[in-house]
């Protein structure tokens, strides 16, 4: 039995600000349906607009196609890490920011890296994104 959960909060809980100037299209990449589910709920909850992929080889595919202005990316996957991944999109897309999200604590082992600690909840996640794309938030 599949179980259904909501999103922890909704944007009128965070702020009277809007979340964005404009929509931002994120890539969440999770190997977890029901994570990658929520995570997507999360962002559109925030204003955002998502594109899923299952692994890391599936968000290489993706990103050939579409546009993404960041990616989230699980770090536990089977092929290739979410932290491979990161290593890959900083050769070949060096202007997509990533997050890496993780059960464990990555921050002290890879302090270059953008992390996100699962679990997290719709705050955690808009600081994130706040911290990867900086200027698409300022007041200028």
């Amino acid at each position: 039995m599949k179980s259904k959960i909501d999103a922890p909060s909704t944007r009128e809980h965070l702020t009277n600000e809007k979340p964005s100037k404009k929509e931002l299209v994120i890539l969440v990449v999770e190997d977890s349906a029901m994570i990658r589910d929520l995570t997507c709920r999360m962002l559109s909850e925030l204003g955002h607009s998502s594109i899923e992929a299952t692994c890391a080889e599936h968000a290489m595919k993706l990103l050939k196609k579409e546009r993404a202005d960041l990616v989230i990316t699980d770090h536990s996957m089977k092929q290739m890490t979410g932290l491979e991944l990161i290593g890959y999109l900083k050769k070949v897309y060096p202007t997509i920011p990533a997050i890496l999200a993780s059960g464990h604590n990555t921050s002290l082992a890879y302090p270059e890296v953008l992390s996100l600690s699962k679990p997290f909840f719709l705050e955690d996640l808009k600081n994130a994104i706040q911290r990867a794309l900086p200027n698409h938030f300022s007041n200028g």
